[in-house]
């Protein structure tokens, strides 16, 4: 799901990386011609040129087709989660989610509902506009009111709620113009991504052991503990400690932890980036002290004459959660954020091994 609040800077910073891909990086592309070839342009714009209002004055109706494509695969997915959460026992969808679903929530699995929204590619005009209709039709009118279920885009919930007479793409191309912007970027961002979605970075070819503390504030305490340099990427290892305080408002939740998010850039001396390729963390905690550890991987390997790699966290906060456990108004588990602690990004540097590249 599309939320414009964190996913645009991603976004931006992750355009940013694509522009200064090591020579012969190979990625993963979107599906369709447009698509591929709106890749393009972006990555040629000038550095100065905002990526998403040039989208929506240059190419108002494939940002629009692209938005309304991401939100019907968004609502695929819902009816999809409603069907697991019946077969893992949970009959009753949650109220949000099925003022949002309506009667699609009882959607037989071998419906033909959204066999016109290809998984990889972008479906054509007229079927986005057909789909939707039947979506409509099939969906009911539920309560209004409470028709933006939990983790639902925006977007969504406005679609579905057009009158029938609107034209969804010329509504999103009028109306909504620097939003299906947005969500053309996000979506173009998340296919031209690494062959692997992993922490798998080929044959490795060196390992070091930096064992690099790094004190930060809010009493954060960050170590480096290795980094191994494959054929193909490169991945870190950090350790982080901070001190475990009883949080207003903790009330019921269970495992309220503070969590960073652990560098999220890296790029080396003659200017190149690499692309967060994945991410894993595990969190814990003791009486005293809340712990994580944390795996990330960067694509591709090193590039050849590149001596000192620079790897960068931008998190502007430390974010504390925890989670209510399940009850009957409440199937899964939700998480709840508490606090946010302002924290600067971190920057760390390293010299590259001489058989790492």
């Amino acid at each position: 799901m599309f939320d414009p609040d964190d996913d645009i800077r991603r976004d931006l910073q992750r355009l940013e990386t694509l522009r200064h891909l090591p020579p012969g990086t190979h990625l993963l592309e979107p599906g369709s011609v447009e698509e591929r070839q709106l890749l393009a342009d972006l990555i040629q714009l000038p550095a100065g040129q905002d990526p998403v209002a040039w989208l929506a004055a240059n190419r108002g109706p494939l940002c629009a087709r692209i938005a309304l494509h991401a939100a019907l695969e968004e609502l695929r997915g819902r009816v999809v989660g409603v069907r697991r959460a019946r077969w893992y026992g949970f009959d009753m969808p949650k109220a949000g989610e099925r003022a949002l679903l309506g009667q699609l929530v009882d959607l037989p699995e071998e419906s033909d509902l959204f066999d016109a929204i290809p998984e990889h590619g972008l479906a054509a005009p007229d079927a986005l506009r057909a789909t939707l209709r039947r979506v409509r039709r099939l969906r009911g009118t539920p309560e209004p009111a409470d028709a933006r279920a939990r983790g639902a885009s925006p977007l969504l919930a406005d679609l579905l709620a057009l009158p029938e007479d609107v034209d969804a793409l010329a509504w999103l191309r009028e109306e909504r113009a620097s939003q299906g912007a947005a969500m053309a970027l996000h979506r173009l961002m998340e296919q031209a991504r690494p062959p692997l979605h992993s922490l798998q970075i080929g044959p490795v070819v060196q390992v070091t052991f930096p064992r690099a503390v790094i004190r930060m504030e809010h009493g954060l305490r960050v170590t480096v503990d290795e980094v191994a340099f494959g054929k193909g990427g490169t991945l870190i290892t950090v350790r982080t400690r901070i001190r475990a305080r009883r949080r207003p408002g903790a009330g019921d939740l269970h495992h309220v932890l503070p969590r960073w998010p652990g560098f999220d850039q890296l790029v080396d001396d003659l200017g190149h980036r690499y692309l967060l390729q994945r991410y894993e963390g595990e969190a814990g905690r003791t009486l005293w002290w809340a712990t994580q550890r944390m795996r990330t991987a960067f694509n591709p390997a090193v590039a050849p004459g590149a001596t000192r790699l620079t790897f960068i966290a931008s998190a502007e906060s430390i974010e504390v959660a925890g989670f209510r456990l399940p009850g009957p108004e409440r199937p899964e588990p939700e998480r709840v954020r508490l606090v946010e602690l302002p924290q600067g990004s971190l920057c760390w540097q390293m010299a590259v091994p001489a058989r790492a590249v």
